[in-house]
């Protein structure tokens, strides 16, 4: 045998390795825990999708994307993939990917399944427009960069101020929060989207926002080993450091919502400091430690659970809306956002009653 049929014969046997270890890994049914092979990139099809009224649908379109330019758009209703119908490949998946407990963690990584594949490959979508009429686009799986955490944040018309944490608590985004903080001063109300977040540093970035907004200390829950106990400077407090943000606060969470994401949410409700808008997080709270391998590999695994303040385990639960906005076929081709609006229409109501 030559030697690039040897070589050919080891990697096919690394990659049926590493294909072993993620499937022995997803059956913990943990999304901390995940397997990553040596120089293994994000991947990106330029679209997302969800279950949305028990159909799997288009809700977000990246732009400037191979998708927005094939006129793929939110809220267009996914037929088929490669051929075959959605509901058939879901069927399938769903004897893949085993039964799981936390249901908002399996729909939300049934979505993120339902398309994945090896960089470079293709597949098909059929999709239906809001008229009826189907059209076929074929999408490439494409190796992107890791997206950047960043904070977004402008003056709704409305007069209350808008910030958008993007991909995770991660600075620089307590910096940019600190910088930002100066322009609150004569906002009347504050709304922090973190839909979609991924998660973060909830100690080191998450509690350094969350301090202008607590004129005390208060506590944002606990990390918890196997045995209950909670292991050296992981107890969470958040406040009493002098700057502080008094006027109402509303936080959105979606489905999407993980993790750090989750824990700052929860921190913010139990203390009567927030309302919550939105849809149920998905309950994916845990956290996490690395191990590098050999080769390049990377092995993420969960190590400690969380209790929220008032001792409700996250993990499996998730964070409950104060008000539930559910998400729709409608709002999406609409581009409406339900959970925004509400967000506003519930600080006017705060404001109007203070008077």
């Amino acid at each position: 045998m030559s030697v690039i049929a040897l070589a050919l014969r080891g990697q096919r046997a690394t990659r049926s390795f590493y294909a072993i270890i993620r499937q022995m890994l997803l059956e913990l049914h943990d999304l901390h825990t995940s397997f990553v092979a040596p120089g293994e990139l994000p991947r990106s099809s330029g679209i997302s999708v969800f279950e949305v009224e028990d159909k799997i649908v288009v809700v977000e379109v990246e732009p400037d994307s191979d998708a927005t330019r094939a006129g793929v758009k939110a809220g267009m209703i996914v037929r088929t993939l490669d051929g075959q119908p959605i509901d058939e490949r879901l069927a399938e998946l769903s004897l893949e990917l085993g039964h799981w407990t936390n249901k908002q963690a399996y729909r939300f990584y049934q979505s993120r399944a339902v398309l994945r594949g090896p960089a470079n490959t293709t597949f098909k979508l059929g999709l239906e427009r809001a008229d009826g009429t189907r059209f076929e686009v074929v999408f490439t799986r494409r190796a992107v960069a890791s997206p950047e955490a960043k904070l977004i944040s402008y003056r709704l018309p409305s007069g209350f101020t808008y910030l958008k944490v993007n991909h995770a608590l991660f600075s620089p985004v307590d910096d940019q929060f600190d910088r930002e903080f100066q322009n609150l001063k004569d906002s009347p109300g504050l709304i922090i989207d973190l839909r979609g977040i991924s998660g973060g540093d909830i100690k080191n970035v998450g509690l350094k926002i969350a301090d202008h907004f607590f004129a005390s200390k208060v506590s944002f829950g606990r990390f918890t080993n196997r045995s209950g106990g909670t292991p050296l400077h992981r107890s969470l407090s958040a406040g009493s450091i002098g700057q502080l943000y008094r006027p109402p606060v509303v936080i959105l969470i979606d489905e999407a919502t993980r993790s750090a994401g989750e824990v700052f949410a929860k921190g913010f409700q139990e203390n009567g400091r927030a309302k919550i808008i939105g849809r149920q997080s998905c309950g994916c709270v845990l956290d996490r430690d690395t191990k590098n391998l050999t080769g390049g590999a990377v092995l993420y695994y969960s190590h400690l659970g969380f209790i929220s303040s008032k001792g409700q385990i996250l993990e499996g639960s998730g964070v409950m809306p104060d008000k539930t906005v559910p998400l729709t076929i409608n709002a999406l081709r609409l581009g409406h956002d339900a959970i925004l609006e509400e967000a506003e229409n519930t600080l006017k109501a705060q404001q109007s009653s203070s008077r």
